[in-house]
């Protein structure tokens, strides 16, 4: 029974890159992001750094780097209110980027700023504000 589980991983080796489960390796593969860090804002002035909660899991990153991937540029960049979160991300070449996080509530988009680039904001569509209420574990 042994070899044959051996054989069995094995063969499941030599065919994972070319077909059944490979999607899941090459999804973490592609991402280009490896952790995302995130605490409470404290105002728009100061950056967070007491973090309450890290990922670092391809499914909770997932949604990080999907608020990037599909935000538009806001013409108009008043915001009324502080952000509610500051985000720091760090990607696999070991590039570190800052964000403020306004989160919208459910069924309406978000906004974030790159900390850098503070005269930029961006807007994310209200799907990817569902599931970062998720993933963060908002009360709506």
């Amino acid at each position: 029974m042994g070899r044959l589980l051996n054989f069995i991983n094995e063969v499941r080796k030599i065919t994972l890159p070319y077909g059944y489960g490979r999607e899941r390796f090459k999804a973490v593969e592609a991402e280009e992001m490896n952790h995302v860090k995130v605490a409470e804002s404290v105002g728009g002035a100061r950056f967070n750094e007491q973090f309450l909660v890290e990922y670092n899991r391809l499914q909770d990153i997932k949604v990080f780097a999907d608020m990037l991937r599909n935000a538009d540029e806001l013409m108009d960049t008043t915001v009324q209110r502080e952000p509610d979160f500051d985000l720091e991300i760090r990607y696999k070449d070991d590039v570190t980027e800052r964000y403020l996080l306004w989160l919208g509530r459910r069924g309406t988009p978000s906004v974030f700023m790159n900390v850098t680039e503070t005269h930029i904001f961006y807007k994310v569509a209200s799907d990817v504000t569902d599931r970062l209420i998720v993933t963060l574990g908002v009360d709506d």
